[in-house]
């Protein structure tokens, strides 16, 4: 499991210079009040999605890379280019 957490900003401004700049920091997505709850449950669920996604392909990453360096420290030791 990863260390992010997603972040959803409510806000009751319409500014949309204020929610690029709350995404740019890292939130995971920005919404203007009163929001409308259907719509914010999918928000949530879509970032918890997202999340999962991006657990698991950090993790097949740190399989695939240690996969990798055991190949590689095994061609060295055998001595082969």
């Amino acid at each position: 499991m990863s260390n992010h957490v997603p972040v959803i900003i409510m806000t009751g401004a319409q500014q949309q210079d204020l929610k690029r700049r709350v995404l740019d920091e890292g939130a995971t997505d920005a919404l203007s009040k009163p929001a409308n709850v259907d719509h914010l449950v999918a928000r949530i669920r879509t970032a918890l999605r997202l999340q999962s996604y991006q657990d698991e392909i950090r993790g097949q990453s740190q399989v695939l890379s240690a996969k990798l360096w055991s190949a590689l420290k095994r061609r060295m030791l055998l001595g082969s280019t």
